[in-house]
């Protein structure tokens, strides 16, 4: 049985969480254009959000992973999100983590698809594209 499934995960330019724990994301985009590689970014942010299937979690590291467009991972460490303290469903809610990862200075060597994946309790919950064009 799973134990998390992913409700999103997208790129912008900004993201905030409130008190209430309701995201904001500012700038929501897909791709990258650059004119010439190595192309960097100086900040972006990975955000999304997980349901949790199972009652008995109550806590939660999520971690981000990075791999190239010949699927090679990028980056020796991971970041990485720790929860300690994961509440009750209050009213039928859903219990859900929210996570925005912020990636400063970030190199993409050569175009292509870059591949973002999500990992909650060792689990891998999902993951998204960034694509990375060369334009003239």
């Amino acid at each position: 049985m799973k134990k998390f499934e992913l409700t999103y995960m997208m790129f912008c330019d900004y993201a905030l969480q409130d008190n209430n724990r309701k995201v904001s994301l500012l700038g929501i985009f897909e791709n990258i254009n650059a004119k010439q590689f190595p192309a960097s970014i100086a900040s972006f942010v990975v955000a999304g959000s997980v349901k949790i299937m199972d009652v008995e979690v109550k806590k939660a590291t999520i971690e981000l992973e990075v791999f190239d467009p010949k699927d090679k991972p990028i980056g020796k460490n991971k970041p990485t999100i720790s929860v300690n303290y994961i509440p009750e469903s209050i009213g039928g809610n859903e219990r859900k983590l929210n996570f925005l990862f912020t990636i400063n200075a970030f190199s993409f060597p050569e175009k292509g698809k870059y591949k973002f994946k999500a990992i909650v309790n060792s689990e891998e919950v999902g993951e998204v594209i960034l694509d990375v064009k060369q334009i003239n």
